[in-house]
């Protein structure tokens, strides 16, 4: 959950504590509760999450693409690119079927960029996101792009702590990735010029 809000249009918000695992145990209404439930455990926070929320934080504050400063809206809209997890471009049925539970959404970096406070244009990395709402991992087709992409795993929420490893493996169009179940996986690719 945490990266669908940071990954998404417009300004995230969290409350103080969900980056540490603070779950007020669901209860979305607790301002008049002076007890466990609205205390901060600072004894026991959940240091994986707040180690994985701030690389998420950071992901988004690096790269423009996560945080224009408009909505898309109309033909704007239609630049989106998304795609099946059998990597071809959604269909009117697709956006219908009640037991689809995979998506992939392509972010163009370079196109129709938002303008630095100084002018400059805001030209960033392209983006393939795949979130799965499978109860089992599921195979993905990375779909087409831009020519010769070339993309590398920056975030998977079902592995979050492989990325502090090596650089991964770079994937084209055509090769499968499996994606953990219920999870995100953001792959990156490099800004060419």
């Amino acid at each position: 959950m945490l990266a669908t809000l940071m990954l998404s249009f417009g300004i995230p918000m969290l409350l103080g504590g969900d980056e540490m695992g603070r779950t007020q145990q669901g209860n979305n209404n607790a301002y008049c509760q002076d007890n466990e439930i609205t205390w901060f455990d600072w004894a026991q926070p959940d240091e994986d999450l707040l180690a994985f929320t701030k690389q998420l934080v950071a992901l988004r504050k690096a790269h423009p693409v996560f945080r224009r400063n408009r909505f898309l809206a109309g033909a704007e809209a239609s630049e989106l690119r998304w795609f099946t997890p059998a990597g071809a471009e959604m269909t009117g049925a697709d956006w219908a079927d009640p037991n689809a539970l995979a998506i992939a959404l392509y972010l163009d970096g370079s196109d129709d960029p938002d303008r630095a406070a100084d002018g400059t244009w805001l030209i960033d990395d392209d983006f393939l996101v795949l979130v799965s709402a499978w109860w089992e991992s599921l195979d993905f087709v990375l779909p087409e792009t831009r020519p010769q992409a070339g993309w590398q795993v920056e975030i998977d929420t079902y592995d979050p702590v492989s990325q502090a490893g090596p650089a991964t493996a770079e994937r084209k169009a055509g090769d499968h990735m499996t994606v953990g179940p219920r999870s995100v996986v953001v792959l990156k690719n490099p800004y060419s010029g």
